[in-house]
């Protein structure tokens, strides 16, 4: 069997590959992204708890709409977001103070 452009030439090399690709990295996205809307604080309690099922009975695709769309809506704890009265808020580390 003639080895393949990019070193895999085994057919089951193949498989691992796809699988990689297909199940264990959109999978490792789907725990990142809902880890991150349960951390969030979002302007309503209810807008949480619709995110988080999104995510969950969605997988990959829900996941990639909250990082889209979902995201924006909600902050860390501990930071917030900069408004146009004071664009530093929010900044770390702090600008020095004049």
């Amino acid at each position: 069997m003639l080895p393949l452009a990019f070193g895999f030439g085994d057919p089951q090399d193949i498989i691992i590959l796809v699988t990689l690709l297909f199940v264990l990295l959109p999978t490792v996205f789907w725990i990142v992204e809902l880890v991150d809307a349960a951390r969030r604080q979002f302007p309503e309690p209810n807008l949480k708890i619709v995110w988080l099922l999104v995510i969950f009975f969605t997988h990959a695709l829900g996941a990639l709409i909250y990082y889209f769309v979902g995201k924006q809506q909600g902050v860390l704890p501990g930071t917030q977001k900069r408004t146009a009265s004071n664009p530093s808020e929010g900044v770390w580390p702090p600008p020095p103070k004049s």
